[in-house]
Order: C-alpha cells, then sequence, then structure tokens
C-alpha cells in the first residue's frame, strides 16, 4: 500500500552533519512530527556515522525513506550496503541543490542557534523538544501524544522563548513574539478554566 511517509513518524527522516565547539554531530530530523536527534560523533567516517543511525532507529524504528546529502559519509560503499541490509531507501539532494534536504537543513540552523545559546547542547535540545510552535503543539508532543517534562520544569506553553523557532525561520520581531506570548497564556487561563468546570 502507498502512503506518504512524511504523514507518519519516522518514517522519513532527513540528516546532516554539523560541527560546533570543536565537536561533530549527526543531525537526524523527523519529516512529521520535526523532532530532532542529535549524536556526538567521535570521528566523521561513514562507520560512525552508521553507528548513531543504528542507535537512533533502535529508539524509532527503521526509517522507509532517509534523506541526506552527498558528503562522503553518506556516499560511500559502506552507507549504501546499511541501507540494503536495514532496508530503507537512501536518497540524496542533487549536488548544489541542498534544499532537497531542507528538513535537514533547518535542524541544523536550530541546532545551531541553540548550542550558541547553551552551554549544555542535550538540555537546549530538550526545551526544543518542549517549544511549541505555530500550532502550539511541540515536537516532543507530536512525537509523543503528550507533553515532554523539561530540565527547567517549565511549561512552555506559558513560557514563549525569546527567540521562536519554527523549522528554521526564527521569529524576531518583538511584536510577534509578545503577540505569541499572551495568546499562550490565554490557553493555559482557558485550558485552567476548563479543569474547573469539568
Amino acid at each position: 500500500m502507498v502512503h506518504d511517509v512524511s504523514k507518519h513518524i519516522f518514517l522519513k527522516v532527513g540528516s546532516d552533519v554539523l560541527y560546533h565547539g570543536g565537536h561533530t554531530y549527526l543531525i537526524i530530523v523527523d519529516y512529521m512530527s520535526g523532532f530532532i536527534e542529535l549524536k556526538r560523533l567521535e570521528y566523521e567516517t561513514a562507520e560512525f556515522v552508521i553507528d548513531a543511525c543504528k542507535e537512533i532507529s533502535a529508539g524509532h524504528g527503521v526509517p522507509e525513506v532517509f534523506q541526506s546529502d552527498n558528503a562522503p559519509y553518506y556516499n560511500c560503499t559502506l552507507f549504501h550496503k546499511f541501507a540494503e541490509d536495514w532496508r530503507f531507501t537512501h536518497t540524496t539532494s542533487s549536488p548544489g541543490h541542498s534544499q532537497s534536504n531542507g528538513k535537514a537543513e533547518s535542524a541544523v540552523k536550530i541546532i545551531k542557534h541553540l548550542l550558541n545559546r547553551s552551554d549544555d547542547p542535550w538540555k537546549a535540545l530538550m526545551e526544543w523538544h518542549a517549544t511549541p510552535n505555530r500550532d502550539f503543539t511541540s515536537p516532543s508532543e507530536r512525537l509523543y501524544g503528550q507533553r515532554f517534562p523539561t530540565a527547567n520544569n517549565l511549561n512552555l506553553k506559558a513560557e514563549i522563548v525569546v527567540v521562536m523557532i519554527v523549522m528554521g525561520l526564527a521569529i524576531t520581531n518583538l511584536v510577534v513574539i509578545a503577540f505569541a506570548a499572551k495568546v499562550a497564556r490565554m490557553l493555559i487561563v482557558i485550558q485552567e478554566i476548563t479543569k474547573v468546570n469539568n
């Protein structure tokens, strides 16, 4: 049966590698939920990229489609064999047309922003997973169907972050942010009133 894999959790993913602060990270983003997985790579080789992909697949299942660029660690015999053995389709962006791997490119921008804001990449990623976007759901809610507890114990539906990122679009207009924060606070009040009335 044919279905749109981008409408199912972790069936279509995008991947890229990011360099920051002397470290190399593998990024895998789910097309449906926007949930981002981040793995620090000891070395930038196909073996380490494949091991990180296996670890992520162990937690989310094997994707049907794995989208990447044509970096040497993706475009090699070892990675092609991995795709064949694990039975997923590996698609790559055309050289010079990285926008076809746009979801991963957006995830790279998000992670760079988070890493620049925080000394703890894992805590920053956890906060991102808990932060709602324009449809007032967070990546963790779209993936797990519930709110994601964070180390700060914040309800980020009420505490809209100073810079809200919506898959690569940094919203820096203070008027828009102030409006989003007011709407979020109103939604919390409505939720509380609904609980009291029920």
